[in-house]
């Protein structure tokens, strides 16, 4: 009994010290097919297409679209972004600049009231320049729901 018991402790402390936070158990196994450089080319190969609304505001803007991607991925929405842009076009400052004070959780407000441009203006053109992008971004790619509705004849042809 006191033998079970001791053999008992001595397993699971045993157990508890490999499988512990500090003991790196498994880094670096990978399960695939392939190596581990060619399982990253094929991932790096595999990016989504961007964001048909971001390259029409990178194209507006005259601005690089991989960079505003990326800037969409960290989070910033369309129209933070075009207010990013909109505040450099008419500071006349760097957009990365910019971005380094929004991440200091500057509001937009702050940002222009140190470059002395107009918050309001710059908010309501902000709204004005994502609404005309959407709209041609609607026009350019209908949804397969406006093709429908253009077409309700042919529909109802196919499914007899």
């Amino acid at each position: 009994m006191k033998y079970t018991f001791l053999i008992l402790v001595s397993t699971i402390l045993t157990y508890s010290f490999s499988f512990s936070q500090q003991f790196d158990f498994g880094v670096g196994i990978d399960f695939s097919q392939y190596p581990y450089s060619e399982t990253k080319k094929q991932k790096e190969e595999k990016k989504l297409p961007p964001d048909p609304i971001i390259e029409q505001i990178s194209k507006k803007f005259e601005q690089d679209p991989e960079k505003i991607n990326n800037l969409f991925k960290r989070g910033y929405g369309y129209v933070e972004l075009i207010k990013i842009l909109l505040i450099a076009r008419q500071s006349g400052k760097d957009i990365d600049e910019i971005i380094k004070l929004r991440e200091k959780n500057q509001k937009f407000s702050e940002v222009t009231k140190k470059f002395n441009l107009d918050y309001e203006k710059i908010h309501n053109d902000a709204y004005k320049i994502k609404s005309e992008v959407e709209e041609n971004e609607t026009s350019v790619n209908p949804s397969q729901s406006e093709i429908e509705k253009q077409n309700p004849n042919q529909n109802s042809q196919e499914e007899k």
